[in-house]
């Protein structure tokens, strides 16, 4: 029988945790996080953000039953979506916030190779249900993974943090950051990606939402420039493909610290008309 601090593994040089939990018994209905773990989170939260391999998100909710903290409504959506079955087991890497990444293994010990294609079918996602219908105005909470999903990565992989030098901001700073990134308007092909921990201080990858995607205006491999409107200065960064999974990645850490982008902003990646290779990034603050 394990104790509940096995479960977790925790790596004090790059600030990243995480746990394990194997599916047994009836696990569909609810998952507890082991009490030992609980003393990484910097306040309790009463909704979380699962990732799964595929790099979209699953919105759960976070119940504490019989003094343990449980992932309750919505878990048993993302059981379902990627057909978990018993003996199943599943590595959650916590970033610091709200946000979960986790990792399927079957089995056999190996990662499941299904798990990087399941989508998740949701009607709206938190940011885009009262967005106006525009087809070139692509937002897609739902598909803004906030931590690494790579195959080969692990705790002991995790970036060193970047601290933003602003203050802290408040819950409806950030919503009003958001809520200005939504009202943006451009005849551009663009994508709103809300900055959360793991963008800006920890992992420093953005994925590019599937929809965007579907366009057919990125080159597979290409590199990127990122340019902010009246501001000289331009930074290079490469697009990954990963199992379907796109993202910024080499260089977006210097864009984040260059224009001193701190958890709770808003951006907008508007790709140019004139090039298919630069992204025009108008930054709400929160």
């Amino acid at each position: 029988m394990y104790q509940e601090d096995r479960f977790c593994v925790h790596d004090e040089e790059d600030g990243g945790q995480s746990f394990f939990k194997i599916m047994l018994g009836n696990f569909s209905k609810q998952l507890f996080i082991p009490p030992a773990f609980r003393h990484n989170f910097k306040k309790i939260f009463h909704e979380a953000v699962l990732e799964g391999p595929s790099g979209n998100n699953w919105n759960v909710e976070v119940e504490e039953v019989r003094g343990a903290l449980c992932f309750s409504r919505g878990w048993k959506k993302f059981v379902k979506d990627h057909s978990l079955n018993d003996g199943d087991f599943l590595v959650f890497y916590y970033d610091g916030d709200t946000h979960f990444l986790i990792k399927i293994f079957n089995k056999t010990g190996c990662e499941r190779e299904d798990a990087f294609d399941v989508e998740c079918f949701e009607k709206h996602s938190p940011v885009e249900k009262n967005m106006p219908d525009c087809p070139l105005a692509i937002v897609e909470a739902s598909e803004n993974p906030l931590c690494i999903a790579e195959k080969q990565w692990s705790p002991k992989k995790w970036h060193r943090t970047y601290t933003s030098t602003t203050s802290p901001v408040t819950e409806k700073q950030k919503e009003e950051a958001i809520q200005k990134a939504q009202s943006f308007r451009t005849n551009c092909p663009h994508f709103v990606v809300p900055m959360r921990c793991s963008l800006v201080s920890t992992t420093f990858m953005v994925t590019i939402p599937q929809k965007f995607l579907a366009l057919k205006v990125l080159t597979k491999g290409q590199d990127i420039t990122l340019q902010v409107p009246k501001v000289k200065n331009s930074w290079h960064a490469k697009m990954t493909w990963t199992r379907g999974v796109t993202r910024i990645s080499s260089g977006w850490k210097k864009f984040v610290t260059s224009n001193n982008l701190k958890e709770g902003d808003a951006c907008v990646f508007a790709l140019s008309r004139a090039r298919n290779d630069t992204f025009n990034i108008h930054i709400f603050r929160a």
